[in-house]
C-alpha cells in the first residue's frame, strides 16, 4: 500500500509541477485545520484569520484545551465574512 502512495505522489507531482497549496500552514495539523475551515469561506479569508488563529493555539492540545464557546467565537469569524454555508 505504501508503494503505490509514493506512486501516486509521484505521478501527481510530475503531471502537476509546482502546485503549492493556498492556505497559509507550517505543519500537518495545521494544513488540517485550515482545509476543514476553508470549506466556509474562501483561502484568502481562511488565510487572515489562521495567521492570528495559529498564533494562540500552537499544538493540537491548545485546541483541546480551549472552550467550545472560544473556537466557535473564532469559527464565527469566518463564516459572518461571506460564507459558502450557515452554522
Amino acid at each position: 500500500m505504501d508503494e503505490k502512495i509514493f506512486d501516486i505522489i509521484e505521478i501527481l507531482r510530475y503531471e502537476y509541477p509546482g502546485v503549492r497549496v493556498a492556505l497559509l500552514n507550517s505543519d500537518p495539523f495545521e494544513l488540517l485545520v485550515a482545509t476543514i475551515l476553508s470549506a466556509q469561506c474562501t483561502d484568502r479569508q481562511v488565510n487572515e484569520v489562521t495567521k492570528k488563529l495559529f498564533k494562540k493555539y500552537k499544538s493540537k492540545h491548545d485546541y483541546i484545551a480551549a472552550s467550545q464557546e472560544e473556537l466557535r467565537k473564532k469559527y464565527t469569524q469566518l463564516v459572518s465574512t461571506g460564507t459558502k454555508q450557515r452554522i
